[in-house]
């Protein structure tokens, strides 16, 4: 079973060790992620999430990303998901987009965004599965190789609140 969950000052250390083995995360120094756990300013704009999940009470994934509530577009954008190596193709990153889009329509998020790489073809088939189509191309945004970012946007279901 799949369980989500906010990330947790435990979990640090195990969420940079899986964006250093993992190809294409954003390989952020320890201090980022540890914005994560921070509370967001009570009448700020931007918004900060890290989500957990577990398999059968084994840490699986996480999903990491920002909302911004700007009135207008109340967009989020997931930063990066990852997942275990030896837990993927169970269902955990699907669970993580879901929990995502949940956290964004609970606090407000009406637009959800991501970029991929555009080589990162397993990555794009999990978002299409959940909705989300492909809205631009960033040429050359990566680097170590070079490579387009793709853009790949999703409206998100009614129901937030504005706060």
């Amino acid at each position: 079973m799949i369980r989500l969950r906010a990330m947790r000052g435990d979990d640090v250390e195990w969420v940079l060790g899986l964006d250093r083995e993992t190809e294409g995360a954003p390989h952020w120094p320890v201090e980022t992620y540890r914005k994560f756990l921070q509370p967001d300013e009570p009448d700020g704009a931007l918004r900060r999430f890290a989500l957990v999940a577990e398999l059968d009470g084994e840490r699986a994934g996480v999903a990491v990303g920002r909302l911004l509530l700007d009135g207008v577009e109340n967009a989020c954008e997931l930063e990066w998901i990852g997942v275990e190596g030896k837990l993927r193709r169970r269902g955990v990153g699907r669970a993580l987009m879901e929990g995502v889009e949940g956290w964004s329509r609970e606090h407000g998020g009406l637009k959800l965004m991501l970029e991929v790489r555009a080589g990162n073809v397993a990555a794009q088939r999990l978002y299409e599965r959940s909705g989300w189509v492909e809205s631009g191309r960033r040429r050359e945004y990566y680097r170590n190789p070079v490579e387009d970012a793709v853009v790949m946007e999703r409206v998100a279901e009614s129901g937030g609140k504005a706060s």
